[in-house]
């Protein structure tokens, strides 16, 4: 008696504490209303929800793609004044794109990309002070989430592959309806690759270039002059053995039979 029971071994340790004193009391209750749930006094009310924008974003990405309330914002690349003016004036023309800029060369596509930050910027590959593969990889390389669409009137495969590698979603050709070209800017910005019929048949007919090395097309060179693989020797001062290693990895390289059908292919596409 007298003392806390957690303390009756020990009446002058650190811990001792008569029981006369009083203990801290937990916070107080107000009464309950009717039909009130019970809450402390120092409980914070319930805030309501803040309402954010709408989420647009979510609308016409995945899955129900509504442009019922979102206009795609698109720039008009090219150095053909009359060419830019033509698709800008009828692309504004419809409702579910806004084209907020045009550019003259890849460096005021690369601009205006960073400055308006665009869903979708239609792009030309020959154009002035920077051409438009170079214009599509600092986009690219920028992790921006704008995306380029490739518009061009030379269906030439090399370049085309070279954008596609850069970072471009798709490649169609100036030739294409305007519904279609519309159709490929709505395509590009949901994510997916458009190609047109014709880039495609142009992929098939011109595989891409091999990556030979500086041995490989000195080799293949001197293959298109008739000389044989022990005159290469000769000339290039290597073993034999390493002449004929040489050319089967050409051969392979460039998916040719023999040597004739490798050096008709190397100058077809321009390989030596």
């Amino acid at each position: 008696p007298g003392y806390c029971r957690s303390n009756r071994g020990n009446r002058s340790g650190p811990f001792f504490m008569p029981a006369t004193a009083k203990r801290k009391r937990g916070p107080r209750l107000l009464p309950l209303e009717p039909r009130q749930s019970f809450r402390p006094f120092f409980h914070a009310p319930d805030r309501e929800k803040k309402k954010g924008p709408p989420a647009i974003a979510a609308q016409v990405r995945g899955r129900g793609f509504d442009m019922s309330n979102f206009r795609i914002r698109t720039v008009i690349a090219d150095d053909h004044e009359i060419v830019r003016k033509g698709i800008a004036s009828f692309l504004s023309t419809e409702r579910q794109l806004e084209v907020v800029a045009e550019a003259r060369n890849g460096r005021e596509a690369m601009s205006a990309s960073r400055r308006l930050c665009p869903d979708v910027v239609v792009m030309d590959l020959r154009m002035p002070v920077m051409d438009g593969v170079e214009a599509i990889g600092r986009i690219a390389a920028s992790s921006s989430p704008v995306k380029s669409l490739v518009l061009t009137t030379y269906c030439a495969p090399d370049d085309i592959r070279a954008a596609l590698e850069a970072g471009a979603r798709g490649a169609v050709l100036k030739s294409i309806s305007s519904s279609d070209l519309v159709r490929a800017i709505v395509d590009t910005y949901k994510g997916k690759r458009v190609i047109s019929t014709d880039i495609e048949d142009a992929f098939n007919a011109n595989p891409p270039i091999p990556n030979l090395s500086v041995r490989q097309r000195q080799i293949l060179e001197s293959m298109s002059r008739g000389l044989t693989n022990r005159d290469v020797s000769v000339q290039l001062d290597i073993g034999l053995d390493t002449v004929n290693e040489y050319v089967r990895e050409i051969l392979l390289k460039i998916d040719a039979a023999n040597r004739t059908e490798a050096v008709s292919i190397a100058v077809r596409r321009g390989l030596v």
